[in-house]
């Protein structure tokens, strides 16, 4: 099994392969008895190159400790995925198109290859670790973990608060730092129940950036901008979305967090390939707005909740009354 630090792993595989190349020249000791003293010198010579490499890998360890670290992933996206696994999504499409980022920005579902290694990195790769506030995300362990890994490391925190997103007391903080006593991911890793009460209370010490509501592709576009300029706290102006002629459209259940964000990403994904298309790219149709004149064809996104929106359906049997193509598609369970 191989160590969760990269340097650890390069010093075990030349370490054991000097150790290999020592016994298989000593081996020749064993039969040559004319040629002793030279197999003496090479095991001499191989294992002075051992003990001369353990100040080199010290004094690189203790170079890369003082110099000032150059982290790989400019933000963490630390999110609960029942409640905001396609906004994080979002949010990265966003983040990664902003010119100020020009590193990585983690998200589980595709930088993760080890749940051994997800603290290593919180601590030690990451420069802004985001916790996307909603009303479970202090209930999900790992989320936990993720944030008290960064309070102990030092690791610049942004809190991205949802609407359903409220302040806890002492007895919250008392009762949270219970229940994250008995799981594994944090006691295997040093987390203790005060380290967790800190670690949150540091969290809501801070003031809040609060997401823009309605939540469209223009305030996503703020909102990365305000995270990718160092922006952590306040309400952020939106400008009015410009007018746009829409022949295609995506009809969503938009009073849903992640129904509305489902179908933002699916815009976003089909835009490069659509681009030469005479009825351009099919946008997300805005809370409120009734469906365009000229519309051609329409995707529909069904959700969980989706018949109990009244603007929803209606927006479904508008389309079908004019003829309008549509295309289902199911997000989520």
């Amino acid at each position: 099994r191989p160590w969760r630090g990269q340097w650890t792993n390069w010093v075990d595989i030349a370490f054991t392969a000097i150790a290999l190349e020592v016994v298989f020249v000593a081996s020749f000791a064993a039969t040559l008895d004319g040629n002793s003293a030279a197999v003496g010198v090479i095991c001499v010579f191989g294992l002075s190159f051992i003990v001369a490499l353990l100040p080199l890998f010290l004094a690189i360890s203790i170079i890369k400790r003082m110099l000032p670290a150059s982290r790989y992933h400019q933000f963490f996206l630390c999110h609960a995925k029942a409640e905001a696994g396609a906004f994080a999504r979002w949010l990265k499409l966003e983040l990664v198109a902003q010119r100020k980022v020009v590193r990585n920005v983690f998200l589980d579902a595709d930088d993760l290859d080890s749940l051994d290694r997800l603290l290593a990195i919180v601590g030690g790769e990451v420069e802004t670790l985001v916790v996307i506030g909603t009303s479970s995300v202090f209930s999900r362990p790992w989320c936990v973990a993720e944030v008290c890994t960064a309070f102990r490391n030092g690791v610049d925190t942004a809190l991205l608060a949802f609407p359903n997103f409220g302040g806890w007391d002492e007895q919250g903080l008392d009762l949270c730092a219970e229940q994250m006593s008995c799981e594994t991911c944090l006691t295997q890793n040093g987390i203790t129940p005060e380290l967790v009460r800190l670690a949150i209370q540091a969290v809501f010490a801070r003031p809040f950036l609060h997401l823009p509501l309605p939540t469209t592709d223009s305030s996503m576009r703020v909102l990365a901008y305000a995270l990718a300029d160092g922006q952590r706290s306040g309400k952020l102006d939106v400008p009015p979305a410009a007018d746009i002629i829409m022949h295609r459209v995506i009809l969503a259940d938009t009073c849903d967090s992640e129904a509305n964000s489902t179908a933002y990403v699916l815009q976003v994904l089909l835009a490069p390939h659509m681009l030469q298309s005479h009825d351009g790219i099919p946008r997300v149709l805005p809370i409120g707005e009734e469906l365009p004149k000229d519309l051609t064809a329409a995707i529909v996104l069904f959700s969980r909740e989706c018949f109990n929106q009244d603007r929803f359906l209606l927006s479904i049997v508008a389309a079908s009354s004019r003829n309008v193509d549509m295309l289902p598609l199911s997000s989520g369970d």
